[in-house]
């Protein structure tokens, strides 16, 4: 039986053919672990335990010989990450904690399994939590959990950089602690207050001067050079969705403590961690993920210019939407537009409570043309004749309001042809026929109707959740702020004593977008897929 000298652990290989429950671990022979962001929760073995991992077929006995590994609860999305990583993910590995397999712990009755993990910490580390992402989200949440993590998204920095401190832990010289913030912190930090925020943990020299000098202007060099490292391995992966991930960065605060600028630059470190909710999904790579790490990066590059009279250095950042990535529209070269999309259309039940007349009167003051999404059980009449008549779009957003996700492949076709039925006889053969998922829920499965109905999934750029905000003043000035030229924005159709705020948006909006010389299309002359 071969051994191998790994992370502080000896690690044996053993039979094949088993299963991590033939051995169960005792939750007396581990310590709890905690987290600076508030992750699930995390066990360290004592010491000479011995620890039985399996991995595919193979088990894995690891022998302790310090404290270099960590028990993590195993998600199946997590475990599934994990598992793909020799045969699809190999050049991710250096980023990643070292995965041993999953073993199984009693705790309180039940069997519990975890993944065993490299411990990527220090005895004594300061620790530097970023989550990822313009909105969290899973493909298992229910459609609560999933308007809930929008909103939060919303009210943070994730919703306009793609990131958002979620905890962190720092040596304060005027205390002589070391201090500690937790995420629901990292949540009230505005975006103006980005560089000063990181900056208590990337400058932790005493009175904490600008411009970065020393060993913290060289970890910051060394966080640029690791994500731009980073973007280039996950712009050419295929498929996975890095959902809910948070970039880990780590200094010996006993280095910190004793100034030594050797120790502080070489104890750096930078680990991408949480796959709780990664899935596997679409084609091509997680651009979402990489708008996050690029505006990261650009926020490091304001670092190095800080100050002490120049106190927030203004970044660059680039934008994405809020929904899951399988087709992102860019009106490309159309100078001056922007798309304007309304979901939801036209009116729930009775349909005498229909603002159909009120909203093509607005549009038709501005102007603006627009692509209406329908769902079939909300159309009426001559609703979808109307729209053709006065120059707008319809496309298709499914028969009602409600997530189709956990639908099977047959049954969520079943519902797509309901509403495709009600909107081929107006549609030109030549048409783009647009569809979006309800909620911007879309599976592959789903993915994989669309394609056979020769349907695009059409996404955005700008939104503001403004079916659930009661605030018009409030919805556009999110949609101000977001706007640009050349972009999609999703807005919801009002209807009487149901979202009825959301009528007076457009016109509210409208005064400075269109002062600025923009102008709403419909997606179909002018939009195309990328």
């Amino acid at each position: 039986m071969g051994q191998l000298l790994c992370c502080g652990w000896e690690e044996s290989q053993q039979d094949e053919g088993c299963d991590s429950h033939d051995v169960i671990h005792d939750l007396d022979a581990f310590e709890e672990a905690g987290a600076v962001g508030g992750h699930m929760r995390f066990l360290k073995p004592k010491s000479g335990v011995t620890i039985i991992a399996v991995r595919g077929r193979q088990r894995y006995q690891v022998r302790q010989r310090m404290h270099s590994v960590v028990l993590k609860t195993a998600s199946s999305n997590e475990k599934a990450f994990y598992e793909a990583l020799g045969s699809r993910f190999a050049a991710l590995e250096p980023f990643l904690p070292r995965y041993f397999g999953t073993t199984s712990v009693q705790t309180n009755g039940s069997v519990q399994s975890y993944l065993v993990l490299e411990d990527v910490g220090m005895t004594n580390p300061a620790v530097c939590d970023v989550k990822l992402g313009f909105v969290q989200r899973a493909s298992h949440h229910n459609d609560e959990k999933w308007k809930a993590m929008r909103r939060k998204a919303a009210a943070t920095t994730s919703a306009q950089v793609g990131f958002r401190h979620c905890g962190l832990t720092y040596c304060d010289w005027k205390s002589g602690a070391k201090v500690k913030e937790d995420k629901h912190a990292g949540r009230l930090v505005q975006r103006s207050e980005l560089l000063r925020a990181f900056g208590k943990f990337f400058n932790q020299h005493p009175g904490q001067p600008w411009p970065l000098r020393g060993p913290f202007k060289q970890v910051v060099l060394k966080a640029i050079a690791g994500i731009t490292a980073l973007e280039g391995i996950v712009s050419v992966l295929n498929g996975v969705r890095f959902w809910g991930a948070s970039l880990l960065f780590m200094m010996d605060s006993n280095a910190i403590w004793k100034r030594d600028a050797e120790r502080i630059e070489s104890s750096f470190k930078m680990k991408l961690i949480d796959f709780g909710n990664a899935t596997f999904i679409g084609d091509g790579p997680d651009k979402e993920l990489l708008c996050s790490l690029r505006n990261l990066r650009a926020m490091f590059a304001a670092m190095l210019q800080k100050t002490d009279d120049v106190q927030d250095p203004a970044f660059q950042v680039c934008r994405y939407h809020l929904f899951a990535n399988t087709l992102w529209l860019s009106a490309k070269g159309v100078q001056g537009l922007v798309a304007l999309t309304i979901d939801d259309g036209i009116c729930r039940g009775d349909q005498a409570k229909s603002m159909l007349p009120e909203v093509l009167t607005l549009l038709r003051t501005f102007s603006a043309k627009a692509t209406f999404f329908l769902s079939s059980h909300y159309v009426h009449g001559n609703d979808v004749q109307r729209l053709l008549f006065e120059g707008h779009e319809p496309a298709n957003h499914m028969p009602e309001d409600r997530e189709y996700s956990s639908f099977s492949a047959k049954s969520f076709e079943t519902a797509l042809a309901e509403t495709d039925d009600l909107l081929r006889p107006f549609l030109k053969a030549s048409a783009p026929r647009w569809f979006r998922a309800p909620q911007g829920r879309l599976t592959k499965e789903m993915a994989q109707v669309l394609q056979a109905r020769n349907m695009s999934h059409a996404l955005g750029d700008c939104y503001a959740d403004d079916w659930a905000i009661p605030d018009p003043m409030r919805v556009a000035s999110v949609y101000l702020r977001q706007v640009q030229e050349d972009e999609v924005v999703i807005m919801h159709m009002p209807q009487k004593g149901f979202r009825q705020h959301t009528y007076e948006v457009p016109g509210l909006e409208s005064e400075d977008p269109f002062a600025y010389g923009l102008q709403t299309i419909d997606t179909c002359t002018h939009v195309v897929a990328i």
